[in-house]
């Protein structure tokens, strides 16, 4: 294991290289052991790699003789990351990462195994498999990258159709982008007029984010700490209402932001679990970012690069 810290924000990391033994018996004691390390250690940002020898599926080996993997081993080993809150980060490149030499069998041995608050500060991350040489593994790499594919689209925020003003911006905003020409180009630019004033207003909703719920929740603790010395005039008690109507607004705004983003539609409307939502978010996020486009049997990874061959 190499601990360490990350400079850019304190964060301290965990890195862990595994080589599991192949009988199921070590690989439990091994699971065990592995589960030990992590609760004897702070919290940090986690990453466990290498060769463990287990596959998550049937579907991750392919045998000549059709032999079906101990389903005990899989589940043993899929239940141990579960317990330890990890997941696999997406794969680029070959499907297997360990080839026999005659090609009898090909197993996905090799893998990146990381936490929520590795995800939450590189949701980028990738792992790449490589061509195989001498060895019968594949050499795998973990990259961590931004991509600048293009701008991201717009899409309407659920939280602003319930908040005051919102429809008329947008009628206003419609009815002052008046302007000559082809209707395909008019419907155009006045959806794109009308984009640029919803974002501004967004943003003068500042507190739709934690450091600004926050700040009114700091503000509404002032004026109770001042209720618990004296009595309240009829202004601070006024102001006293407009703060606690203005969290409650805040709360569930930025509730409904996180459902949204997350797409978790089954969890019951009002329940709070940040936490959740966050892992979805960046889960969903990460298996939805592009690392690279093969074109023409050239993986290609940048954008720069895509722009000019198209």
């Amino acid at each position: 294991m190499l601990e360490g810290r990350w400079l850019n924000n304190n964060q301290r990391m965990f890195l862990v290289n595994v080589y599991a033994p192949c009988d199921l018996a070590r690989k439990r004691v091994l699971w065990d052991d592995l589960k030990q390390l992590r609760a004897s250690n702070p919290p940090g940002a986690w990453c466990f790699l290498g060769d463990f020898n287990s596959i998550r599926s049937q579907e991750e080996r392919i045998s000549s003789s059709n032999r079906i993997a101990d389903p005990s081993g899989i589940s043993d080993f899929n239940q141990w990351i579960s317990e330890m809150e990890l997941q696999e980060i997406k794969c680029v490149g070959s499907s297997f990462t360990c080839i026999r030499p005659n090609g009898s069998v090909k197993s996905r041995l090799d893998r990146f195994l990381v936490s929520d608050q590795w995800m939450s500060n590189w949701p980028d991350s990738c792992q790449h498999v490589l061509p195989r040489d001498f060895s019968d593994h594949c050499p795998t790499i973990l990259q961590t990258k931004m991509l600048d594919w293009g701008p991201k689209p717009f899409r309407v925020a659920d939280w602003w159709i319930h908040q005051k003003g919102y429809q008329r911006v947008v009628r206003e905003a419609w009815s002052s982008a008046q302007q000559g020409g082809w209707g395909g180009v008019v419907l155009k630019n006045k959806l794109k007029y009308l984009k640029e004033v919803i974002r501004q207003w967004s943003k003068d909703y500042g507190f739709i984010n934690d450091k600004g719920i926050h700040k009114i929740q700091k503000k509404l603790n002032e004026v109770e700490d001042l209720a618990s010395n004296r009595s309240l005039s009829e202004d601070e008690i006024k102001a006293k209402r407009d703060l606690q109507q203005e969290l409650w607004e805040a709360s569930n705004a930025y509730e409904s932001l996180l459902r949204q983003k997350s797409r978790a539609k089954w969890l019951k409307e009002g329940d709070r679990n940040s936490a959740y939502f966050h892992k979805v978010i960046n889960f969903r996020r990460h298996y939805n970012g592009l690392q690279g486009i093969l074109i023409h049997g050239v993986w290609i990874q940048n954008p720069m690069k895509l722009r000019m061959k198209l």
